[in-house]
């Protein structure tokens, strides 16, 4: 601007002087209106300008009006300054205006007593709109370069301040970088200047991009959205959308591009797919764990009557017990199956798990071959969990047998129990592991180790590294089920040819006084005196079997097929001789084992319910526990548990 401005008063200078070669004269502008106005010279001859200004100031100014509709011709208008300094003997002052607003004075003097021609008066009032005009077109122009200037200032604040990085590329070379594209490498903008785009580009993902590069250069459009990964400095892998175009320029292509890191994001979208799809796969088979353990509780049944009715050393007792004893294998199967749908929390209670993990050592030492170095170190302080020891052991030893197999040549296990607070939350594989003291358990091992790619899907179902015939890819997604369920978190580290590591942690269970040993079996259990019993399963071999047990024990028994039917039934007996208890299976078409619990409790607020489930202890049935219902069975159940829950729900009742 200090250039324009000084080319602007060199032409204007000319001008004047072309039509005044020898009078002085100067032009006085106006900084601002109002009171605290202030007048500055910006041209002058043959003045210097700071004499001027003190004579301007003593005596001039002074005698000159503010404003001027018309120029003001006079005679000695300042004696001392016309006859002592330049003998000027008339002169004129003219206003400068601009868009109807005075600006200025143009003031010009003459040495000659006979003053100023009539043509001379017009020319300076001519001169003074011209020079009035032209100041408002170079004041025009350097407001809008001013104005320009502005506005890349803020679209710089703007863009400088963005979360996105946005860049702009000649051929492929960065040209202008903003600072979140810095902040997203790891490296300074000095740094990135001069360089290409795809240096930092995966390398899987490079010749892609190229392609779509090179059909950007040819006016092909680049797709919106563009989804690529980047490695920074730190050599970390950045999920980005990409949007890229071919902008107006010279000889060389200029690209105009923005990248927005989505890793975040998207880890969340893959939590909530992986979510789903585990939930979808549990479900699943949580249903089909639910439909065989009802079969097995009718081969259960069936099997326990045979035996019952038959003399210990007879060949069909030997063959009913082999049933029942395939029948529990069967049920520790499903089991299995229930935990890896996280829905599988049998027998739930408080255990210490140094006893576990001295089990779970025994075992190892048998299991390895080559042999393995087997490390085992516990805090000496007591870790009491509550939840289901069998699963436990399960999902601990599953994730040893995984440690083991990755050492085939022989190596070191270690596992190790501690104490840990955590004191914030966390989020690790797309889980949430929340603030609380936690037992961890420690597995490490010298394996082959894992890459980052692996880690991420170990704990999908049917994932394996292993060859075909040597794993179905189910241990680790039981895991990761069972430790779920128990409200627990699984963390894991891996190095390739160095190891892996898995912390298993599990909530601390606090009230220890509440541990007890299991009930014993109980060989005879009192009968029934006659009492009337409603048994309700969609499983017909189920209600025969119950039936069966029931009414061989002294009860009456009447079935039905869903809760329709029950509650058609037990509205009919209400009146004359009403059902004392009812057996109520959970998982049935037509009306559910819930709603047709609250449809009986509207009939009669004081009915008793068992509630049967292949399920394990869920929201739904601890809701209804929590309502009043005394109690549930597990199936498949044994028949001594099955009457004596009857027996003592209908002892209770009075």
């Amino acid at each position: 601007m200090d250039r324009r401005l000084k080319v602007f008063k060199n032409y204007l200078r000319a001008f004047i002087q072309a039509v005044f070669p020898s009078e002085p004269w100067f032009i006085i502008l106006y900084s601002q209106a109002g009171v605290n106005e202030t007048r500055r010279i910006f041209l002058s001859f043959p003045f210097e300008e700071n004499f001027l200004t003190e004579k301007m100031t003593t005596y001039l100014l002074p005698k000159l009006p503010r404003e001027m509709s018309a120029p003001v011709y006079r005679r000695d208008l300042v004696p001392d300054f016309s006859v002592s300094t330049v003998n000027v003997k008339y002169d004129i002052t003219a206003p400068i205006s601009y868009n109807n607003r005075q600006i200025g004075l143009f003031w010009v003097g003459t040495y000659d007593w006979h003053g100023f021609l009539t043509i001379q008066r017009k020319t300076v009032t001519h001169l003074a709109a011209l020079i009035g005009f032209m100041l408002g077109i170079f004041a025009q122009s350097v407001m809008r370069e001013q104005d320009l200037v502005a506005s890349e200032l803020r679209f710089q604040d703007l863009v400088k301040n963005l979360d996105d990085a946005v860049f702009v590329a000649e051929n492929d070379r960065l040209v202008y970088v903003n600072p979140a594209l810095s902040t997203l490498l790891c490296v300074p903008d000095t740094e990135i200047l001069g360089r290409s785009l795809m240096e930092w580009i995966f390398p899987e993902e490079l010749e892609a991009f190229k392609l779509r590069w090179q059909r950007l250069i040819y006016g092909e459009p680049f797709p919106q959205d563009y989804e690529i990964r980047l490695t920074n400095k730190k050599g970390e892998l950045r999920q980005c959308l990409l949007s890229l175009r071919k902008m107006p320029s010279g000889k060389e292509p200029l690209f105009l591009g923005t990248l927005r890191d989505v890793t975040g994001l998207k880890t969340l979208w893959d939590g909530l797919y992986e979510a789903q799809k585990k939930e979808a796969i549990g479900t699943l088979a949580g249903g089909m764990a639910h439909d065989f353990n009802t079969i097995l509780a009718s081969i259960l049944g069936y099997a326990s009557l045979i035996k019952r009715e038959t003399p210990p050393d007879g060949k069909l007792y030997r063959y009913a017990d082999g049933i029942e004893q395939s029948s529990v294998r069967a049920v520790k199967l499903i089991q299995q199956l229930l935990g890896f749908s996280s829905r599988g929390r049998y027998k739930e209670i408080p255990f210490v798990l140094q006893g576990t993990l001295q089990d779970l050592r025994e075992i190892l030492s048998s299991m390895t071959d080559p042999p393995i170095e087997i490390i085992l170190e516990m805090v000496h302080e007591p870790l009491m969990i509550l939840g289901d020891m069998d699963q436990i052991h399960q999902a601990l030893l599953n994730v040893c047998l995984n440690a083991r197999d990755a050492m085939p040549q022989g190596g070191t296990l270690k596992i190790t129990l501690s104490k840990r607070w955590v004191p914030d939350r966390k989020e690790s594989l797309k889980q949430k592991l929340f603030p609380g003291v936690y037992a961890q358990v420690t597995i490490e091992d010298t394996g082959c180790g894992m890459d980052e790619a692996i880690i991420e899907k170990i704990f999908d179902p049917f994932f394996t590294t292993k060859e075909v015939g040597s794993g179905v890819g189910l241990g680790l997604s039981m895991t990761y089920g069972i430790v779920k369920s128990h409200g627990g978190f699984i963390e894991v580290e891996s190095t390739p040819d160095v190891g892996s590591t898995f912390r298993i942690s599990f909530p601390l269970y606090e009230a220890a006084s509440e541990l007890t040993e299991e009930e014993p079996a109980v060989d005879s259990v009192p009968r029934g005196q006659g009492e009337k019993i409603l048994v309700v399963d969609d499983n017909g071999e189920m209600r025969d079997t119950v039936r069966e047990i029931l009414e061989g024990n002294g009860y009456r028994v009447q079935l039905a097929a869903n809760g329709l039917e029950a509650l058609k039934l037990y509205k009919e007996a209400l009146p004359q001789e009403p059902f004392e208890l009812v057996l109520l299976d959970m998982g049935m078409p037509v009306m559910g084992g819930e709603e047709t619990y609250w449809k009986l409790r509207q009939v009669d607020p004081g009915v008793t319910v068992i509630i049967m489930t292949g399920y394990a202890l869920d929201g739904d049935v601890r809701e209804l526990l929590q309502s009043g219902v005394p109690g549930y069975l597990q199936k498949p159940f044994k028949i001594d548990n099955l009457l004596r829950a009857v027996r003592t729900t209908l002892d209770l009742r009075g």
